[in-house]
């Protein structure tokens, strides 16, 4: 698993009754301390080798498919919280449209930054991929990758340390 450190908080918080109907519901279903807890957390994405993406927070889950050698599709499902209040719902599906509709920044970039390193990959310019932006910087905790950096490319690399533990047989 890998977690990358990002401030959601202000997201994850809706104002007066909302709030506190959702806390009620969670301290009901779990107690107090752990409420807490969940509430705490700030985690924006949860990467699940080798193509899920679950963005707890946000109520997403983006699965990346290959078809091809030169083809790959991007789904995202959105999700509702069972038993949660209607207004928890509404917020994240609002986030939901605002960050992955054909005209944000958000999920228009990610396609982009996909298909101009397929079409990297496909070129002349070179047999290497560099994936060291911030490698040092992070930590490993518990067989966890952290990082404090959004640029950072610690789940790249990551991700080819257990493809390749995959490969040699070491991660059975």
């Amino acid at each position: 698993m890998i977690i990358v450190d990002s401030n959601v908080l202000a997201y994850l918080y809706l104002p007066g009754e909302h709030t506190a109907a959702a806390e009620a519901l969670l301290e009901k279903a779990y107690g107090k301390e752990k409420m807490e807890e969940y509430l705490s957390r700030s985690i924006h994405h949860v990467l699940v080798y080798p193509y899920l993406s679950v963005q707890s927070p946000l109520q997403q889950l983006r699965c990346l498919r290959p078809l091809a050698p030169d083809r790959t599709l991007s789904e995202i499902w959105h999700f509702r919280l069972k038993g949660a209040p209607e207004a928890i719902y509404r917020r994240s599906l609002w986030y939901y449209n605002l960050v992955n509709s054909p005209a944000t920044m958000i999920n228009a970039d990610d396609l982009e930054n996909w298909t101009k390193g397929q079409w990297g990959l496909q070129s002349d310019g070179g047999d290497w991929v560099s994936f060291h932006r911030h490698m040092g910087d992070d930590r490993i905790e518990n067989g966890v990758a952290y990082s404090n950096h959004g640029t950072s490319e610690v789940v790249m690399r990551s991700q080819f340390a257990a493809w390749s533990r995959y490969m040699d047989g070491s991660a059975a």
